[in-house]
């Protein structure tokens, strides 16, 4: 079966088919290449193609744990750079609110109805944590523009990055 399914991807032809993680990585390098957090995050995106490959060809127990491993490694590692990047926490809280998550998340799952989610209800929890982190980032960088907006012109100019970006925001 897996020679079957690897010999027609070998003829699927135009590069638009090519597996997410490869394209990433591909831009990685040109984007600056020097940030490997960002590199790790495409190295599990890649996991979890293959541990999603391997739960539905092969449909086992050792099956189930590489398709979600990888699933569980990526949402604390995107949760805490999230934390740490966009919020601009230090890494220690990050990692103690990271904690803070994953403990409560796990004892809730079963009270999330199943029924609704078709047996995604434990990522309802990642969902809602991702979802409050980007609502914060924006109103962390709608203050920021705004206290950008208020201050004299030339001190403006000095509170911004290396890159340009505004000291206070993303």
């Amino acid at each position: 079966m897996l020679g079957r399914y690897i010999e027609n991807q070998g003829r699927s032809g135009p590069p638009s088919r090519t597996p997410g993680p490869v394209a990433l990585s591909g831009r990685w390098r040109p984007a600056g290449g020097n940030d490997l957090a960002s590199l790790g995050l495409i190295a599990v995106v890649a996991a979890i193609g293959l541990g999603s490959f391997a739960f539905h060809a092969l449909a086992t127990l050792g099956a189930v744990v590489l398709s979600a491993g990888p699933i569980a490694v990526f949402i604390c590692s995107h949760l805490f750079l999230a934390l740490h990047r966009f919020l601009r926490l230090p890494a220690l809280i990050a990692v103690g609110v990271l904690l803070g998550f994953v403990m409560p998340s796990t004892l809730t799952q079963p009270l999330v109805p199943t029924g609704i989610f078709k047996g995604s209800s434990g990522y309802v929890p990642a969902l809602a944590i991702m979802c409050l982190v980007a609502v914060l980032a924006l109103l962390r960088a709608r203050i920021a523009l705004a206290r950008e907006a208020a201050a004299p012109i030339g001190m403006a100019q000095g509170r911004r990055n290396a890159r340009g970006k505004l000291a206070g925001c993303c």
